[in-house]
């Protein structure tokens, strides 16, 4: 069923339950996939989805499931450009979903035989309630289910399978109505086909705002590098995350990252500020130099004079 036409974004459902499941075509524009396609280009940008590291502030519990993908977390939040945020208000306009609690698009990339198999959108810490799939890339091989997207259990109707068609949206929801976890929301990537390369992003939506490190801190650190985060950053996560557990150690990041730029902006002031007491001084002190100096002539100025004086009263 079909509820729109023409090149603005309409909707077409496919499962009313079990899960939820709907198609939003015309989700992106041609330019807007090749952006954020563009945007993974570069050495060491792309990494592989299931290389043994757990990663929880970039990846899915299910991403171990991906073999043969690379990927990437376009770490962009409040720091998105207008283009960027031309797209999340559209989402967010199209879905009735806020903003604020989408995660930034994580990218992947899919080639020479490259699949995600059956999983479970689940994270420990944000799971989400909806996930947001977006094609940047059509099916070169359109007619075959080389790269198509499958849901096999939905509920009363055969396995459905999804080719890829360049900017079209798969929405499906993690959770029911009653807000547990919905096991008809399995779903993989079959294969894709022979010399066919396909580029996928997908948003996580959660159920409540993301926290200020997320939508502000990471993104400026990964600002620089291109919207990927360093891994130093991965790293301290993990490493909080496994000395104080799941629950208190996000607690923890979370203050580190909130108070950690602040106390930096302290030490950096207090510095500019020895800085400047210190040129102060010294100019100060050069100056009671120079006064210094001119007194000591002053004074011999005088003596020569009265010396001067006291030969001419003597001639």
């Amino acid at each position: 069923r079909l509820y729109a036409a023409g090149d603005r974004p309409f909707f077409e459902d496919v499962s009313h339950e079990k899960p939820v499941l709907y198609l939003i075509h015309n989700l992106l524009t041609s330019e807007e996939c090749d952006m954020l396609v563009t945007a993974t280009q570069g050495k060491g940008m792309m990494e592989p989805m299931n290389d043994g590291q757990e990663n929880l502030l970039e990846k899915m519990l299910g991403n171990d499931k991906a073999v043969g993908v690379e990927g990437m977390m376009l770490w962009k939040g409040q720091m998105n450009g207008h283009a960027g945020k031309q797209i999340e208000e559209r989402i967010e306009q199209v879905t009735g979903y806020p903003s604020d609690h989408f995660s930034d698009w994580q990218i992947t990339r899919y080639a020479d035989g490259a699949r995600h198999e059956l999983n479970h959108d689940r994270h420990p810490i944000y799971d989400p309630v909806a996930t947001i799939t977006v094609f940047l890339t059509d099916d070169p091989n359109a007619g075959d289910d080389g790269g198509a997207v499958i849901y096999p259990q939905v509920k009363d109707i055969p396995p459905i399978k999804i080719l890829p068609q360049r900017g079209m949206a798969v929405v499906h929801h993690n959770s029911d109505q009653t807000g547990k976890h919905d096991a008809a929301s399995l779903h993989g990537h079959l294969p894709t086909s022979e010399g066919s390369v396909k580029y996928v992003a997908r948003k996580y939506v959660n159920a409540t705002p993301l926290p200020t490190s997320r939508r502000i801190v990471l993104p400026v650190l990964a600002a620089l590098t291109g919207g990927k985060l360093p891994r130093w950053v991965r790293t301290v996560h993990d490493a909080i995350i496994d000395k104080f557990g799941l629950e208190n150690g996000t607690v923890y990041f979370e203050k580190l990252c909130t108070n950690g730029p602040m106390l930096l902006l302290f030490l950096l002031a207090n510095l500019i500020g020895l800085v400047l007491k210190s040129k102060i001084y010294g100019r100060s002190n050069s100056s009671s130099t120079q006064s210094s100096g001119t007194g000591e002539e002053t004074g011999k100025s005088k003596k020569k004079r009265k010396k001067n004086k006291a030969a001419l009263k003597s001639d």
